[in-house]
């Protein structure tokens, strides 16, 4: 029976991340494929988990979950602050309130994905199989790009140009199929199959053709591969040599599939990029193009600097798209207080990885900071939202993990030696005994003489 609840709550959080850590609960409902909203669906996935949690014998998971949120108070606690700002601010006077007021409701949304995560990755049942319930989405991911450049009329009218796969932006498919690939890598054990790893995530960023994303997958690679060197180990030196072999075979299949599917600008964007056009990398005609979004927003913000606009202001198309800083955008909408917030939550989580020495999880939050400048909806995409609580619980359930099996481990070894010195006694000869207890008791009695 234990197992059995185990399992479907496995199967339900697999579901989770798969069908909404991809973007594919999107692309299923603008293609008319599922008729059901993702908020209907996930309140579904969400309820019955919780009812599974609740219904555990000794409710071992839960008490594990608020252990976990005792420990890791800093990040949780900014995060809902900083969903509650999204949401007081819809009351501001120029709130985007269109569509049922879904931009000031999104961040409910997004509270209950981070929560459900966080759970997960407090519960036994998900961890002891965390590898499988990261690789299928991310796995997932990386496929219906490579399906989109093979048949791009599966996911949108546009026979070329850059392809996203389920995520429908090419820069946000990028991204997330980075932190994905940043959580199933071992830095301090790294085996064959996590070079198998970085090179599948590696093509699949490289299809998108995005700028932001070969870096972040470039900066993840230079980590792992300095922390290999540094360690001077013969193995992960071996390991990597092979990375490297097999990292140098992915891309030549990618390029030469590429070559022959992709005809239309964006590979001819990456043939200038390749042959080291400088202008091309930090110009390019999409840049001009963020320039002008830049100032526009910029001059946006500072016409309400303190009060910001309201919830989802910059949605209205009012200026001709977002700015693609998320930060700025933050500011035009929330104000000072929405730039504090979000400031407040980098600098929480910092704090908490660097508290547990944890290279991932801070690696991860340099990657948000970054993405941040590049991407205006980053706080918004669920696949970041469900690992920035996966790493936040993660990294807390296994440092208890540990000090629970060194503790017992600790136990097993007292109890081995008490059990050894108890045999080694009772071994001793009975003249033996009686003689040592007489001495000892002579002792005795010359101290207490003394």
């Amino acid at each position: 029976m234990r197992w059995m609840m185990e399992l479907a709550r496995f199967a339900l959080v697999l579901f989770v991340f798969v069908y909404f850590g991809t973007a594919m609960d999107l692309f299923m409902l603008s293609k008319g494929y599922v008729g059901i909203p993702p908020t209907k669906i996930l309140m579904a996935a969400a309820g019955a988990y919780a009812f599974l949690l609740l219904i555990e014998p000794g409710h071992h998971a839960l008490n594990r979950a608020l252990t976990n949120i005792n420990h890791a108070a800093g990040p949780v606690v900014m995060y809902i602050l900083f969903c509650t700002t999204f949401v007081a601010w819809g009351l501001h006077p120029t709130a985007n309130l269109q569509g049922g007021a879904a931009y000031v409701y999104l961040s409910l949304y997004n509270l209950m994905f981070f929560g459900l995560a966080f759970l997960a990755f407090s519960d036994e049942a998900i961890l002891k199989h965390r590898k499988l319930l990261l690789f299928v989405p991310f796995l997932v991911m990386v496929v219906s790009i490579w399906v989109e450049i093979k048949w791009p009329l599966l996911f949108t009218d546009e026979e070329f140009g850059r392809k996203s796969g389920f995520a429908s932006q090419p820069n946000a498919a990028a991204f997330f199929i980075v932190i994905f690939m940043l959580m199933l890598l071992d830095f301090k054990r790294p085996k064959i199959t996590d070079m198998i790893i970085y090179g599948v995530g590696a093509i699949g960023v490289f299809a998108t053709f995005s700028r932001g994303g070969y870096l972040l997958t470039i900066i993840v690679g230079v980590l792992m591969a300095t922390k290999i060197i540094l360690s001077g180990k013969t193995k992960p030196m071996l390991t990597l040599a092979a990375g490297v072999v097999m990292l140098y075979a992915f891309f030549y299949l990618a390029v030469t599939e590429l070559h022959y599917l992709e005809k239309g600008g964006a590979y001819q964007r990456l043939e200038l990029m390749l042959s080291g056009d400088f202008e091309e990398i930090v110009e390019g005609e999409s840049t001009e193009d963020r320039k002008d979004l830049f100032d526009k927003h910029l001059a946006l913000a500072l016409e309400s600097p303190v009060l910001g606009h309201g919830t989802g202001y910059t949605y209205t198309g009012l200026e001709g798209g977002g700015p693609h800083n998320v930060y700025l955008q933050i500011w035009c909408n929330q104000g000072l207080l929405g730039v504090l917030m979000v400031i407040g939550l980098l600098f929480a989580m910092v704090r908490h990885f660097w508290r547990y020495r944890d290279v991932k999880g801070l690696v991860f939050v340099c990657l948000l900071i970054v993405e941040g400048f590049l991407n205006h909806n980053i706080y918004d995409q669920r696949p970041v939202i469900l690992l920035m609580a996966a790493f936040t619980a993660y990294i807390v359930s296994s440092k208890a993990t540990h000090h629970l099996a060194r503790s017992e481990k600790e136990r097993a070894i007292a109890f081995i030696r008490n059990l050894d010195r108890h045999r080694k006694a009772d071994s001793t000869p009975a003249p033996a005994r009686r003689k040592s207890t007489t001495k000892r008791v002579k002792e005795t009695h010359v101290d207490l003489v003394l």
